[in-house]
């Protein structure tokens, strides 16, 4: 990420509001119902996707993250030209 991108991207935690994780926004936070990684010993299955294999599950970048990050670019691109 460019200087300029970074500038404009906004970090959303997981248990701010505008979190769409209604796992982690509750109090307490609880254990998702899928595990990317599992511990030894871990009952909890791996994350998986309808139509989509596991390794293309465990790679995928959220819809939501790569939208707020393509929003940051144009705006800082934006920016630069009118700079």
């Amino acid at each position: 990420m460019s200087p300029a991108t970074y500038d404009k991207f906004k970090p959303v935690m997981p248990t701010d509001p505008e979190s769409l994780c209604a796992h982690c926004k509750m109090t307490p936070p609880q254990l998702h119902p899928q595990v990317g990684v599992g511990k030894k010993g871990e009952t909890r299955p791996r994350e998986s996707e309808p139509g989509q294999l596991k390794k293309g599950a465990k790679n995928r970048v959220p819809p939501a993250l790569a939208e707020h990050v393509g929003w940051a670019m144009l705006a800082a691109w934006k920016d630069a030209q009118l700079g």
